[in-house]
Parts: C-alpha cells; sequence; structure tokens
C-alpha cells in the first residue's frame, strides 16, 4: 500500500513539481495552499508524512508542527519542514517544533523528492 504524504506549501509550483515527482516514486500525495485545506486533508486521509513549508502566510510551518505533535491524532505522524532559510536555523526549529527532520528548498526538486524517499525508507513503520 502506497504510503500517504501531505505536502503544505504557499506555492502551487512548488507543491505539483514534488507531488508529480513522488507519485513517480510510489507514493500517494496531497496537496494543500493553506491551513483549512490542510486540516481537513490531515482528518480526511490520515497522511503516514507530513511537510509543511515554515514560511506560510497564515501561520509558520514550525508552529503547525508544535500543534501537531501535542494532538494524539497526529502526535506519531513523522513531520518534515521544509525550507530556504538558512540549515543552521533549520536545525534549530527542528529541535524547537519537535519535528523530525528537514529539507532545504534550496536542493534542486529531484534532490528534494530524493531525500523525502530516503526519509520514507528510513522510518520504522
Amino acid at each position: 500500500m502506497a504510503k500517504k504524504i501531505l505536502l503544505m506549501d504557499d506555492s502551487e509550483i512548488t507543491l505539483e513539481i514534488l507531488k508529480e515527482g513522488l507519485e513517480q516514486k510510489g507514493f500517494e500525495v496531497y496537496t494543500s495552499t493553506n491551513l483549512v485545506e490542510f486540516d481537513q486533508t490531515i482528518i480526511k486521509v490520515k497522511p503516514d508524512l507530513i511537510i509543511t513549508d515554515i514560511m506560510m502566510p497564515e501561520i509558520k510551518g514550525d508552529h503547525i508542527c508544535e500543534v501537531l505533535k501535542r494532538d494524539h491524532h497526529t502526535t506519531s505522524t513523522p513531520i518534515i519542514l521544509f525550507s530556504s532559510i538558512d540549515e543552521e536555523d533549520l536545525k534549530v526549529l527542528v529541535k524547537k517544533s519537535g519535528a523530525d527532520g528537514y529539507i532545504s528548498k534550496k536542493n534542486e526538486p529531484e534532490e528534494i523528492v530524493e531525500k523525502i524517499k530516503e526519509f520514507v525508507d528510513g522510518i520504522a513503520w
């Protein structure tokens, strides 16, 4: 059964590129550009992995992570922070928010997809 990934980013282009690449790797991918869509998708889909951009217009991705890690429905769902901010700052936000990892947007789309696949492959389901 394909693992379900929920991607949240305010860039529809980024979402489309990553969705296509991840689907080619065999994942079932859902996308969201806003918090309402994101919340509804979590409830409906129950994703196996959540990837959220940090710099969202409504709420920062690291704050979303903090909330999800306190919710008993999503506390064990792996969450990756996704951003183009400095890698050292990303590491700090991962620790602070309880995220399970990070991926830099500075990588090429193919590298990002491969890093996500490596992350998923490394999870003990």
